[in-house]
């Protein structure tokens, strides 16, 4: 029997409201409450701190971010300085990885990428000590390759969060005010930059959930936004903007609860 993971799609949220979401959902998952999660949303223009620093890889003013609407977050997820903005599917498994291999489940998101950019026609890699999916530098260039998504992870209780983001068309300009994810000698790149026009983003995440179900061997369950009623799907409907209390604890759980009981003691927040 196949397992499943249930697919959300969030739309536009702001990043601290999909943050509380996925602690929430995350305990859940850890108390099994709950069975697998896949959050798809996307964030407004922002720039979050992962727990290896990098304030000092913001290169812009105060003023100029404020000029160009983003703001500035701190988080849990491993990395260093990024960037979230529309135009980005952004990706949250909320799972137990795959045999507890943490390297293995890493390889597995970036897989997801790979082909979903295969599909498209790019062909897209992975670079030594670099996590994310980058495009390949064509034979003979001196150039290192362009990152096309980011992955950053935590783990709690054996249950992960965040995950990647996948430039699908976001505005590129905002990636020159940051050194992304601290690695200064490589470029940044998206779909729309390197097909020569912008993919719609909903076939994109059509596209990314059928992928992810073969990699991660799960039956995909996706819900939408106006029903409670899940559905086993191919692919998903076209993102919708609300807001995060809409897909709240409550309502997650029950469409996606097991038998175990739900009471829970929370530890520490600590990482594994």
């Amino acid at each position: 029997m196949v397992d499943s993971v249930h697919v959300f799609h969030l739309g536009r949220i702001e990043y601290e409201n999909a943050q509380r979401l996925q602690e929430d959902v995350a305990a859940a998952r850890a108390r099994g409450a709950i069975g697998d999660v896949l959050l798809l949303l996307g964030h407004p223009p922002v720039i979050t701190i992962g727990r290896g620093g990098g304030e000092e890889d913001i290169l812009a003013s105060d003023s100029q971010l404020r000029q160009a609407g983003i703001r500035v977050v701190l988080t849990d997820r491993g990395g260093r300085a990024t960037y979230h903005g529309p135009g980005q599917l952004v990706a949250y498994p909320i799972l137990e990885p795959p045999d507890g291999d943490l390297y293995k489940y890493v390889w597995r998101l970036e897989e997801v990428v790979i082909r979903v950019l295969d599909t498209y026609g790019l062909t897209a890699g992975r670079v030594d000590r670099y996590p994310g999916v980058w495009v390949e530098r064509p034979k003979g260039s001196a150039c290192p390759g362009k990152k096309i998504a980011a992955v950053g992870i935590a783990v709690r209780h054996g249950v992960t969060r965040h995950g990647l983001a996948l430039n699908v068309s976001p505005n590129m300009a905002h990636f020159k005010l940051l050194i992304p994810c601290g690695i200064a000698k490589r470029e940044v790149t998206s779909m729309a930059q390197e097909l020569g026009w912008a993919p719609d983003l909903a076939e994109v995440i059509e596209r990314f959930v059928r992928a992810f179900g073969e990699v991660f061997e799960r039956r995909t369950i996706s819900t939408s936004t106006n029903t409670d009623r899940p559905r086993a799907v191919c692919g998903p409907r076209r993102l919708r903007s609300t807001s995060a209390s809409a897909f709240s604890l409550d309502r997650i759980a029950g469409e996606n609860a097991t038998k175990q009981p739900r009471t829970y003691a929370h530890g520490p927040r600590t990482h594994d």
